[in-house]
């Protein structure tokens, strides 16, 4: 995306989270058949192609390690000044479950 090029890509988690299908980049189902299709209409069409890539450019900037740094530290924090859940409530529930369990299983 980065050096303004469409990316290719199989839909799956994260995956589809970066290419927007049919925006910045073709996402094809996990079968050859749907790749290549998508491929092939990359590679024969150069108007799509440069469309394609001057939005994968443009979206690139949301990824760069700069930016992902900076939403981690944020997100680490948060969860470090979060108020802690009480562990009496899960072990309870924990238990609970464990004994339902137990009980499921005899």
């Amino acid at each position: 995306m980065g050096a303004g090029l469409p990316i290719m890509g199989i839909d799956s988690v994260g995956i589809g989270d970066t290419i927007q299908d049919g925006q910045t980049g073709f996402l094809a189902t996990d079968d050859l058949s749907s790749f290549t299709a998508k491929l092939t209409r990359l590679c024969l069409d150069s108007n799509l192609r440069t469309q394609m890539g001057r939005a994968a450019r443009k979206t690139s900037g949301a990824y760069a390690i700069e930016q992902t740094t900076e939403a981690m530290l944020k997100l680490y924090e948060q969860l470090i000044h979060a108020p802690r859940p009480k562990a009496r409530k899960r072990t309870a529930r924990m238990r609970a479950i464990l004994k339902d369990l137990m009980g499921e299983a005899r």
